[in-house]
């Protein structure tokens, strides 16, 4: 019976551990059209940052860690969406794209915020901060 209970201890455990990774992780859509896209920068109670970004770019890897930081830090009032160019043409086209990363903040469907270049933590937490506070529309 103790063995039993050590093994249902070390289940949860891991499904625990996997569900948090499952939950943290950003949210990376494929073959979007610009109608999507525009689709998921609407929303309305919560600010949307949209980094753009590919696997082969060094800079990109360098910004995934500090967004998924914010991402569990500020989950109540931010999603995070990153683009990546490779799996997504039609929108890398539609905003001609030709540096990574950029990144992008919509609040109420209005694009607020565009910035190329990676970004540290302080500077993103600052801007969100900033539309967070800023009266809406």
């Amino acid at each position: 019976m103790k063995r039993n209970l050590i093994f249902l201890v070390i289940a949860l455990s891991f499904y625990s551990l996997i569900l948090s990774q499952v939950t943290d992780s950003l949210e990376e859509p494929k073959n979007m059209t610009v109608a999507q896209f525009n689709l998921r920068t609407t929303m309305k109670n919560k600010l949307i940052l949209v980094n753009f970004a590919a696997d082969w770019c060094v800079m990109c890897k360098k910004q995934k860690p500090i967004l998924n930081e914010i991402k569990r830090e500020k989950k109540d009032v931010l999603d995070i969406i990153v683009i990546d160019m490779d799996d997504n043409p039609l929108i890398a086209e539609h905003f001609n794209v030709d540096g990574l990363p950029i990144n992008l903040m919509y609040k109420n469907g209005e694009l607020v915020w565009d910035r190329p270049g990676l970004k540290t933590k302080s500077e993103l937490l600052r801007q969100i901060s900033y539309f967070e506070e800023s009266p809406k529309k």
